[in-house]
């Protein structure tokens, strides 16, 4: 056992061990080692590296902590039904007491124990990450598969907090992000070393200078009079604490994209009544015609020009409702992070 349930400040009970689950299970094992070892398939499974899944090595790499992990506890907030077809509570939301909201599946190797997650209840959870075959990512960074290998639940509600330390979700109100949180949020675009390159916008600054925007986006979102406007609360409420969460992790949609400027204009974009700088950019897959460039400081809007790279990453912000007949998209449109190269990078 690997989760420390004598600290905890309830009785908690172990419901999942993955090793129990593999015992039950060891064709699974057997397939996911195969893929490891399957050379003709360089794009598919785990890696290797640190033992193949399920071996002795490779818990031994867990027991020491050489296997990336991490523990998660939380107060559930929600129990739920999870997919098509299923008719049982199998999953839950809980929130932790860093005010970071998240969703799983319920894990047990008893099925009556499922009955134990209670709105209330404490919940701790050992995640594990496994390097993948197929390395890097686009941006550099290791690509791994996050798996649960232990769960407790807690065997009655978990004590009171004290006020604020445990939030609900969509109180109503201005929800600001801690501003420490923003100052050390981590840059999601990987800068090209061999074009120099200046990292122009990014959100959490955007956020940090200008709280009064994030405060009309939630106002909106809250304001049940107005069904069919504004953004959905579903991940949070927009610049919260619980939304750049669920962005940081990656469960809001966002995409990368890189490209020559081909040309630099003032025009009109969508819900902004002033004439702002837009941008056309070729990339080697499309265009991209009238991006709207962000900037944190002015300053910087003198370094889009033509031949110019811009790298760049928009979020799509799911909207309150659908979309009607008239409306293309359920996404709202925004930057995440925008970065332009010093010098052209070829002739416009």
């Amino acid at each position: 056992m690997f989760l420390r349930l004598d600290e905890a400040d309830v009785p908690m009970k172990l419901v999942y061990q993955l090793k129990e689950d593999l015992k039950r299970d060891p064709e699974r094992v057997q397939q996911t080692q195969a893929l490891t070892l399957n050379a003709s398939r360089p794009c598919m499974g785990l890696s290797g590296r640190l033992g193949l899944y399920g071996s002795p090595e490779w818990w031994t790499n867990i027991q020491n902590g050489v296997i990336r992990q991490e523990i998660v506890s939380g107060l559930i907030t929600r129990v739920y039904i999870s997919g098509w077809g299923e008719d049982e509570i199998n999953a839950f939301s809980f929130v932790t007491p860093y005010e970071e909201v998240d969703h799983e599946d319920i894990h047990v190797i008893n099925q009556a124990d499922a009955n134990l997650f209670q709105v209330g209840s404490r919940v701790d959870v050992l995640y594990c990450y496994y390097e993948l075959k197929h390395q890097p990512a686009e941006d550099g960074t290791i690509v791994y598969l996050k798996e649960v290998v232990e769960m407790a639940v807690s065997l009655e509600p978990a004590r009171q907090r004290p006020e604020g330390a445990y939030r609900k979700r969509q109180e109503p109100g201005f929800v600001a992000p801690v501003s420490s949180l923003l100052e050390s949020m981590p840059n999601f675009i990987d800068l090209d070393a061999e074009i120099p390159m200046k990292r122009v916008f990014r959100l959490s600054e955007h956020h940090r200078l200008h709280p009064d925007e994030i405060r009309k986006i939630q106002a909106l979102t809250l304001d049940e009079t107005r069904p069919t406007e504004g953004l959905s609360g579903y991940r949070g409420l927009y610049g919260s604490n619980e939304w750049w969460h669920y962005v940081q992790c990656g469960k809001i949609r966002r995409t990368f994209a890189s490209g020559v400027i081909s040309k630099v204009y003032v025009g009109k974009d969508n819900g902004v009544e002033s004439p702002v700088l837009l941008i056309d950019v070729l990339s080697s897959r499309n265009a991209l015609m009238g991006l709207p460039v962000h900037v944190n400081d002015n300053a910087d809007i003198a370094l889009f020009q033509v031949g110019c790279r811009v790298d760049f990453i928009h979020l799509y912000l799911e909207k309150k409702c659908p979309p009607s007949a008239e409306e293309e998209t359920e996404w709202a449109p925004g930057m995440l992070e925008m970065a332009v190269s010093l010098e052209p990078v070829r002739q416009g």
